[in-house]
């Protein structure tokens, strides 16, 4: 990547000041200024040159959507515009990490559900304005308030992932953002424009990966891209215990290959996140570390309707898959076997004597 453009100490807008390089990715670098007006810390994303002459219409209408954002779950963009052929949008900073840093350990149900409602809450705000965002992983969704369990999730990056679209999803460039090919949806495999309900299919891998520990398909990159097109779809419950049937079905049904069969909107997977919430049973949910409490008899399940139809939650009961417990104490067959056992040993000591000289 070219080392001309804006660097530390270059001023943006005549009003924000670069102080400290953050990280370089296939899109460009990211970097922390200082607002000389409110003296507030704000970040900003810088987008390659070569990526701007192709889509420079692009970062500037996506820009302007994304500034129009109001869900305190997206992060909001204070100002865009070009510098030096280098495109740039200047966003509001709050002390935060990056969704992947707290996916090394086990993650409560409730947690995780939480989570993903924070993406899709942002991801409803942004779709009602006609804007995608192209390229959820766990790198472009920021972790806030970590010392209020479970802490809020807040989207970033808004669209920017769709610059690199029209490529080969094979190359580095684009696997190189993406996070690998864990999040990518059927249609960008397919050289389809990317959508709204590709959004949605990433929130299915990103719940996936939450509640399990792993994303939906794993392996080498060529193998998960296949899967993602042509696998069966899996559920969390075959990977971890403790998993409700009403998260179950949701998470396959967001994970569907044909986009008519996912939820509707971002807005109808909020509702269903959560009044499902109200009746999840926490616990963490990796399969080697499961602390889940004991689900009860009957679960609710979220009846997810067919395409086009609505997908209002609607909570329908359905008996547990657990294995019922037997009830405490000592059965009564275990006194009948030790009198059997009694008097079989009664008749023989007596036949011995009667057999004595």
């Amino acid at each position: 990547m070219a080392e001309d453009g804006p660097q530390v100490g270059t001023i943006l807008d005549d009003r924000f000041r670069i102080s400290r390089l953050v990280a370089e990715n296939a899109l460009g670098r990211s970097f922390v200024a200082r607002d000389r007006e409110t003296r507030k810390q704000v970040a900003v994303r810088l987008v390659r040159p070569d990526l701007m002459r192709d889509h420079a219409d692009h970062f500037l209408q996506t820009s302007e959507l994304a500034s129009r954002l109001t869900a305190p779950t997206a992060v909001h963009v204070h100002t865009w515009g070009v510098q030096e052929g280098w495109g740039y949008r200047v966003t509001e900073w709050e002390s935060s990490a990056p969704l992947a840093d707290a996916l090394d350990e086990a993650v409560l149900l409730s947690t995780a559900v939480s989570w993903m409602t924070d993406v899709a809450r942002a991801l409803a705000d942004a779709h009602a304005l006609g804007l995608v965002h192209g390229g959820l992983s766990p790198h472009v969704i920021r972790l806030v308030r970590r010392n209020e369990p479970p802490g809020q999730t807040r989207v970033d990056d808004w669209a920017l992932g769709r610059m690199l679209e029209g490529g080969d999803p094979m190359s580095s460039t684009g696997l190189l953002y993406t996070d690998g090919a864990a999040w990518l949806s059927p249609q960008y495999l397919l050289g389809k424009p990317t959508d709204a309900k590709s959004d949605l299919y990433a929130v299915g891998c990103l719940l996936f990966r939450c509640i399990t520990g792993r994303p939906p398909y794993t392996g080498p990159s060529m193998k998960v891209m296949a899967a993602h097109v042509g696998e069966a779809v899996p559920s969390p419950s075959q990977h971890a215990s403790g998993v409700p049937p009403w998260l179950d079905d949701l998470v396959i049904a967001l994970l569907a290959k044909d986009p008519a069969d996912r939820p509707e909107d971002a807005a109808a997977v909020v509702r269903m996140l959560t009044e499902g919430a109200t009746h999840l049973v926490d616990g963490a949910a990796h399969p080697d570390r499961v602390t889940a409490n004991p689900p009860p008899m009957r679960l609710p399940r979220v009846e997810i309707r067919g395409a086009g139809a609505a997908r209002t939650p609607e909570l329908v009961d359905r008996p547990s898959r657990a294995t019922p417990v037997p009830a405490a104490g000592i059965p009564i067959w275990f006194f009948a076997l030790l009198a059997g056992v009694g008097l079989a040993s009664f008749a023989l000591s007596f036949i011995l004597c009667m057999g004595d000289p």
